[in-house]
Formats: C-alpha cells, structure tokens, sequence
C-alpha cells in the first residue's frame, strides 16, 4: 500500500478537523506529517511560553504549530520559525506572512547573532544536542530536544525516522538541569546527527533508567561510570554525579 493511500482527503471537510489528535501530511509520498496536536500541545506546554517570550523553532514545517506559539508569545513576542526544506519554508513565510513577530528562515539552525531565546524546539530527532542550542538560550530559557535512535516504523520513512524520547533542558546561568519528557517518533534533523551519537544514544537507552537524568554538562570531562550519555560536546550524567 502506497502511503498516500493510508490518507484521507478532507478538502471538502470543515477545517475544524484539524484541531482533532491526527496527522496532516505535507508530504504523502515520504510520510512527512505536521504531527498530532494532543503531542505538539503538551511539548509546546513544557517549554513554558509566555507573554513576551522569545521563541526559536527548528523545523517549522509550514507554520501551523508556530502560529499557535505566536499568539501565545503575543505581539510583544519574537519567534524565529527555521525549516531546512526549501519547499515547505517557502509555504510556511506565505502562510506567516501576516504576522509581524514571525520571522521564517530556510536554514538548519541559529546564527551566533540570533538570541538569546526564552524557548527552543526543535522539531525533529537528533543524537546531538548542538552548542548552539544552548548558546542561544537566556538564562531561564528551556530547550526541548527530541534524541532519537534509527528506526524503521512499519516500513514508512526508512532510515528517516526516529524513536527516542523528548529531553526538556533549562538553562540555569552556566548550569542545566534536565529531563526527559515523553516518548517520540519523528524525521531525523539535518545537521544533529553522527553515526557515534547513533552508537551510544542507542546503548544508553537499552541501559534504560531515564529517570537517573536530571541535568546536562557542557565542561569537559572523561567518560566515567557516572554518565548515562556521554557525547562529544554534551554529557548527561546520572542523577547521583
């Protein structure tokens, strides 16, 4: 069965059936969804935002979840939206472009002049928690993360989708705490993943125990018997280090 087969169209259906816990698809052919609601509304109620906050979306899709941030944020707010298909970053500016506090980009990530940020999603799986998602966090600022092993679901997606579970880190001046959130099954993220990220993200959750989580560490260190992850530019130590 072809997955376009699996959808249905609902072009002549009320667009109310969008608010309800399913997908919609942007790309039918690679099973490329804009994600369920009921899942996107409670990470997007874990990182917190506020009236004012300073939002930055990695994989925007075509902007359906970065308008809801937007009126969350209110006009005082500032979101960057970032998408790394061309394509869909093109609809999701025509599709923003009546908000004044979006900014969309065609790009993978932050520049060093963007920021700081009251929030970060990113939208997609990684095996690395990048530097400058941190960097670009203000001191209080959560990001939310998904780290994700390869998986094929059903045959759909390939070596494109991933299984994990959402890592929540805030930022506390030059500590962070951290936690994870829920389990995941989401597109890989362009330019978040490495084969050794792969190795030992995939061996740490068959360790199991995400619950000895509890804060990140950026210094550099050996790996010890007290790191539950230990990456190249992060590690995630067990809650008694």
């Amino acid at each position: 069965q072809k997955p376009s087969e699996k959808y249905q169209d609902q072009t002549q259906h009320p667009p109310r059936h969008l608010y309800d816990t399913v997908v919609v698809a942007l790309d039918a052919s690679r099973y490329l969804n804009n994600g369920e609601p009921s899942e996107l509304a409670a990470w997007l109620d874990a990182l917190e935002v506020s009236r004012g906050a300073r939002f930055l979306q990695i994989g925007c899709g075509v902007g359906y979840y970065t308008v809801l941030v937007a009126h969350v944020a209110s006009p005082r707010g500032l979101i960057l939206a970032l998408e790394s298909h061309p394509e869909l970053a093109d609809l999701a500016r025509q599709n923003l472009a009546a908000y004044a506090n979006i900014e969309v980009r065609h790009a993978t990530g932050p520049t060093p002049a963007d920021g700081p940020f009251d929030a970060v999603f990113v939208n997609a799986g990684a095996t690395e928690i990048l530097p400058s998602w941190l960097d670009r966090l203000a001191d209080g600022g959560r990001l939310l993360v998904p780290l994700t092993t390869t998986r094929s679901i059903n045959r759909v997606g390939g070596d494109q989708i991933g299984l994990g579970h959402m890592l929540r880190v805030e930022r506390r001046t030059e500590s962070y705490l951290a936690r994870f959130v829920s389990p995941v099954g989401i597109f890989h993220c362009i330019g978040a993943r490495t084969e050794h990220g792969e190795q030992i993200l995939r061996a740490a959750y068959q360790r199991g125990g995400l619950s000895v989580v509890q804060r990140l560490r950026r210094d550099r260190h050996h790996e010890q018997a007290t790191c539950w992850l230990h990456g190249s530019s992060f590690c995630l130590p067990r809650a008694e280090c």
